[in-house]
């Protein structure tokens, strides 16, 4: 879970702790290290879809954090439709604030805001002292 929150973190902060580090022949650990990067690179989006894909595998802990860095790679990377159905998937498994926030974020972006007041409004609920997702849910009413 604490992993899980800090790759939402990271992602949504664009924050760069240097510790994640992965070989190319191991696309979970790239998918990862990728989402704490400061930038994303040319084949890191290719090595979440591989990510994705053999999430299966996994137990529900594992998924979970592979789903939500991968989301977190395909934001920063300009594609919030794929990275808000990876956040989707991680929600399937686990509801927790800082998905929804990170998923209704794609949705504002997108300007699907009914989407993203819902996925605000989830947030919120989960953590009401969150004070940036009730300012993103009043940012979303407002449209």
């Amino acid at each position: 879970m604490k992993s899980l929150i800090f790759i939402a973190m990271i992602a949504l902060a664009g924050a760069a702790p240097s510790a994640f580090a992965a070989p190319d022949d191991d696309p979970v650990g790239r998918c990862l290290a990728a989402s704490a990067s400061e930038e994303i690179a040319e084949n890191d989006v290719a090595a979440c879809d591989e990510a994705v894909s053999a999430a299966r595998r996994f137990g529900t802990e594992r998924r979970i954090d592979v789903y939500a860095a991968s989301g977190a790679v395909k934001f920063r990377a300009g594609d919030p439709v794929a990275a808000a159905a990876d956040y989707g998937l991680a929600l399937k498994l686990r509801k927790t604030p800082e998905l929804y926030y990170a998923r209704g974020r794609c949705y504002e972006i997108l300007g699907a805001y009914q989407l993203a007041k819902y996925d605000f409004t989830e947030a919120v609920e989960l953590n009401d002292r969150w004070l940036e997702a009730r300012a993103a849910l009043g940012r979303v009413s407002r449209s």
